[in-house]
C-alpha cells in the first residue's frame, strides 16, 4: 500500500507559538465612517429580487455566494478602481473590506465574477437605475437639469479588421456585372434558359454526378468545362453571400469591425500612432445631474447630433424626464430643437456659430444672411449692393433619420456688374440664400436661454460636471478601452464603471459635506 505524501509546508516557523487571536469578527477593524460601510448602507435599500432570480437560473446550481453580495463586491471594486476579475478575486482573499462584505462566504474566483456579469446584464442595468432613484429619494439628485455629452471609447477589436460599406457596395456592383455576363454566356453556349446562377449551380451539380466527372487540381492537368463553370458559379455565389452579410451587419453605419461587429471605425482624440488612423470604437453618451451619472448609452455614430433624441428616449423609459437639457454645439440641429420644444424640454444648447459670430471676420462677411437686412412685409433680403433677394421656392431635404426640413430659397434677380460679387458669391450665377425659418427661430430661443444668468451658470456647470465625469472615468478609473466585445457586454461594463463612479461621488460629497449640492455657483471676483 502506497503512502500518501504530504506536500504542504509550515509557513509559521517565524512564530513558533502561533495561535488564533481574537477578535474573530474583522468588522471591528473597520470604522463606522469607512466608505465600505457608507456604501453598504446605500445599497441595502435596493431590490435584488430580479437579480437573485436571474442568478439562480444559471444551470440550476447552488452558488457559494449570494447574488446581492456578489453585486456589492463588484460595485465596491469599481469604486476602488479595481476593474479586472482577477484583481477582484485577489482582493476578496486579501483585502479586509472585501472580506467584510463576504461575511463568512468563500471568496469567488475570477471565473465566477465573469459569469455573474455575463449572466446578469439586464439586472445590473436595473440596479443602476434603482441606485439613481435611491439618490433622488436622498435629495442628492433632482429632475431639473441634465448635462449631456459624449466621448469615444476604443473597442476591444483589432485595428485592421475593418469593413467599409462604400467599398462593399462598389465590389458588389462589379460582381453583379460579372454574374450577369456569366449568366448570358452560359445560356448562349449551352442553349439553356436558366433564370439565375442558382439554377445553373443545380444544373451543373446534377450533370457532374450523372457524368461522374472528377475534379482535378494542380499543374499539368486540364479541367473540364463543367468544373470551370461550377467553380466560377460557386465563387460568385459565395461572394454574393459575403457582400450581403457585410451590408446587413453595417445597416445604417459606414463601417464595422470583424472582431466586434457592433463597433464602428471612428477618428479618436487619443491618436497614439500619430497618423490619424481610424479605430473601432463606441460613442458613449452620458447624462449628469448633481455630479452623478444618471443615464448612459452606447451608439455607433461618430458624431453626437443624432444621439440626443434616442438618449433622451432611454431616460424617459426609466421615468427620468428632466426639465432643462444642457449640451454643447455638437447637438444643435433643427430635428433636435423641434423634439425638445414639442416634448416640453427647455434647451440650453450652444449654437455652432456662437463664438464665430462674435468675430470681426463674421460681422464683415457680406455673404451671410445674418449681415443682410430683412423686410418681413415683402419677404426679401437686401444685399450690400442694395439689390433685393426675393423668395423663389421652398426646398425640402430629408436626413438619414428621416426628418424633413424646409428651407426657403431667396435669389437676386441681377448680379451682373456687382462690385461685391467676389466677396458675396462663389459662382457665376445670381446670389442665392438658403434660410430655414424654423431652425433660426429655435436657435434664437436657445441662444436667449444660455444668455440669461441661469444659462451662464448651466454652461459653467456642464464643463465642470460632465467633463469632470469623463476625466474621472478615463484617468482615475482607467476606463480608456473596453475589455468586452459586443454592445450588450460593453454596455454592462460601462454601467459598472458608472455605478463605481456614483458611489465614489456619493462618498466624497459626504466627506466634503456637500450633500444635496446640485450646481456649482459662479465665482464672483
Amino acid at each position: 500500500m502506497t503512502k500518501n505524501n504530504n506536500h504542504s509546508t509550515n509557513s509559521t516557523t517565524f512564530f513558533p507559538n502561533y495561535q488564533l487571536f481574537l477578535p474573530m469578527d474583522i468588522g471591528v477593524n473597520i470604522s463606522e465612517s469607512s466608505p465600505v460601510r457608507v456604501i453598504s448602507k446605500l445599497l441595502e435599500g435596493l431590490d435584488y429580487r430580479y437579480l437573485m432570480q436571474a442568478y439562480s437560473k444559471n444551470k440550476g446550481c447552488k452558488h457559494k455566494i449570494e447574488a446581492d453580495k456578489m453585486f456589492f463586491i463588484i460595485a465596491y471594486a469599481m469604486f476602488d478602481s479595481v476593474s479586472t476579475t482577477r484583481a477582484i478575486e485577489k482582493n476578496c482573499r486579501e483585502n479586509i473590506n472585501y472580506m467584510w462584505i463576504l461575511r463568512g462566504s468563500s471568496a469567488p474566483d475570477h471565473n465566477t465574477v465573469a459569469r455573474f456579469i455575463s449572466s446578469c446584464k439586464i439586472e445590473i442595468e436595473d440596479l443602476f437605475y434603482q441606485l439613481i432613484n435611491k439618490l433622488i429619494e436622498l435629495n442628492e439628485i433632482d429632475l431639473e437639469n441634465v448635462f449631456i455629452d459624449g466621448t469615444k471609447i476604443e473597442a476591444n477589436a483589432n485595428k485592421y479588421t475593418f469593413v467599409w460599406k462604400k467599398a462593399v457596395n462598389k465590389f458588389y456592383e462589379k460582381l453583379k456585372i460579372k454574374v450577369n455576363d456569366f449568366w448570358h454566356s452560359f445560356n448562349e453556349n449551352n442553349n439553356t434558359e436558366f433564370n439565375d446562377i442558382y439554377e445553373i449551380e443545380k444544373h451543373l451539380e446534377k450533370e457532374i454526378l450523372d457524368k461522374n466527372i472528377e475534379f482535378v487540381y494542380g499543374k499539368g492537368v486540364r479541367k473540364t468545362q463543367q468544373q470551370r463553370d461550377y467553380e466560377t458559379v460557386t465563387s460568385y455565389i459565395a461572394k454574393e453571400s459575403e457582400y450581403s452579410m457585410h451590408l446587413k451587419i453595417c445597416g445604417n453605419r459606414n463601417s464595422y469591425s470583424k472582431t466586434d461587429k457592433d463597433a464602428m471605425f471612428m477618428r479618436m482624440k487619443e491618436d497614439y500612432m500619430k497618423n490619424g488612423q481610424l479605430k473601432p470604437a463606441y460613442n458613449l453618451q452620458i447624462g449628469v445631474n448633481s455630479e452623478y451619472i444618471v443615464g448612459l448609452d452606447l451608439f455607433p455614430n461618430p458624431t453626437d447630433v443624432r444621439t440626443l433624441i434616442p438618449f433622451l428616449s432611454v431616460l424617459e423609459s426609466k421615468n427620468l424626464k428632466f426639465r432643462n437639457i444642457v449640451a454643447d454645439a455638437g447637438y444643435e440641429s433643427e430635428e433636435n430643437y423641434e423634439y425638445l420644444f414639442n416634448n416640453n424640454y427647455t434647451p440650453y444648447i450652444k449654437p455652432q456659430n456662437y463664438e464665430k459670430q462674435k468675430t470681426r471676420k463674421f460681422k464683415q462677411d457680406i455673404s451671410k444672411a445674418e449681415n443682410m437686412s430683412f423686410n418681413e412685409e415683402t419677404d426679401t433680403y437686401t444685399c450690400a449692393n442694395n439689390q433685393k433677394l426675393e423668395f423663389k421656392y421652398t426646398l425640402k431635404q430629408k436626413n438619414r433619420s428621416g426628418y424633413i426640413s424646409e428651407k426657403k430659397v431667396y435669389e437676386c434677380n441681377n448680379c451682373e456688374g456687382c462690385p461685391f460679387a467676389l466677396k458675396c458669391k462663389n459662382t457665376s450665377h445670381n446670389k442665392k440664400l438658403y434660410v430655414s425659418d424654423n431652425f433660426l427661430r429655435f436657435r434664437k430661443q436657445s441662444q436667449e436661454n444660455i444668455a440669461t444668468e441661469k444659462g451662464i451658470m448651466l454652461r459653467v456647470n456642464i464643463s465642470i460636471q460632465v467633463e469632470g465625469a469623463f476625466g474621472v472615468l478615463k484617468q482615475n478609473m482607467n476606463f480608456k478601452r473596453f475589455k468586452y466585445r459586443e454592445r450588450s457586454k460593453t454596455k454592462v461594463e460601462v454601467l459598472l464603471f458608472a455605478i463605481g463612479y456614483n458611489l465614489r461621488k456619493y462618498v466624497h460629497k459626504k466627506v466634503q459635506k456637500r450633500e444635496g449640492m446640485k450646481l456649482h455657483e459662479l465665482a464672483v471676483n
